[in-house]
Parts: structure tokens; C-alpha cells; sequence
């Protein structure tokens, strides 16, 4: 796992703020898996790029500036309103089936109480323009936040591991 704090320059990390100032958001009414059946569980979540779609060329092309991956596979921001409540969400894999040099990462727009933790106990707290990257396998989640909305943006690709 790599943590890179002020992944983007100040420049390309603003612009990022003002893009999800003005984004259309979609209810999903799981945040992990279908089935879930607390009602604080949900998101608003937006693609960025899915299945060779790409829904946002800026957002694309301002993080392929940093990753420059050999093929991205999935790019979806997740939106968690405050809360009046803190749950951690249940740990996942973003993709099942896997090959070598697949990654995930997540990037925090907002500085927030959330956080994303892993299986074998670390944390990474949720910290504007932070990236963390780990291997696509690795089990994961998230966080809601009670101090302020969480923004994240969750990236799948194939490639190497960002310098």
C-alpha cells in the first residue's frame, strides 16, 4: 500500500473541487454489496469512466496525468453525506476477478473524519488531495463521516504502481 499526500498540484486539485461542485449524483441505496439492510447505508455516487465509457474526460485526463495507467478499468466518485451516526462499511474487493498489476485507489477531495481501512487493521484518514493505492485484491472499505460530507474518487486500472 502507498500513501501519497498532495497527489495532484494545488492547481489540478481545485479544479477537481469546482468539477464536484457541479456533478450530477445518483442514489444507490447499497454502499458495498446488494442486501444491505441498514437504511444508513447509502451513497450518492457519479462514473467517471466504466467499460470503455468515459463520462468525464477532464476528470479522466487530470488523473492520467499522475497514474498514466496502461488501461483504466473503473473511475466512480462516492458522495457520503455527514452523519449523524459513524459506521464503517463492510470490507470488499473493488474487482473479483483479477490479473497481475491491476490497482485500486481512492482520493479524498474533502478533508473529513472518514477514513478507508483494510483487513489487516491500517487506516488512512481522509485528507484532501490525499491518493491512497493498493493491489486490486486487497480487502478494503470505508467510512462515513459526522463532521463533514465525504468526497471520494475510487480508481481501478491496470498498470504500475504510481512513483
Amino acid at each position: 500500500m502507498k500513501v501519497i499526500d498532495n497527489f495532484l498540484s494545488t492547481e489540478d486539485h481545485q479544479r477537481i473541487i469546482e468539477i464536484f461542485k457541479d456533478i450530477n449524483w445518483f442514489y444507490n441505496k447499497n454502499v458495498v454489496y446488494d442486501g444491505e439492510e441498514d437504511p444508513n447505508l447509502y451513497a450518492l455516487v457519479t462514473c467517471i469512466y466504466q467499460q470503455g465509457w468515459n463520462y468525464n474526460r477532464e476528470v479522466t485526463n487530470i488523473f492520467t496525468k499522475y497514474i498514466n495507467p496502461y488501461n483504466w478499468i473503473r473511475i466512480k466518485a462516492n458522495f457520503g453525506p455527514k452523519r449523524n451516526i459513524f459506521l464503517e462499511n463492510a470490507l470488499h474487493v473493488d474487482m473479483v476477478d483479477t490479473l497481475p498489476n491491476q490497482w485500486t485507489s481512492v482520493y479524498y477531495i474533502n478533508s473529513n473524519n472518514g477514513y478507508t481501512y483494510f483487513e489487516n487493521g491500517e487506516k488512512v484518514s481522509s485528507v484532501a488531495n490525499r491518493m491512497v493505492i493498493f493491489p486490486v485484491d486487497t480487502m478494503h472499505s470505508g467510512t462515513t463521516s459526522t463532521d463533514d460530507h465525504r468526497l471520494v474518487i475510487n480508481f481501478n486500472w491496470f498498470g504500475s504502481m504510481v512513483e
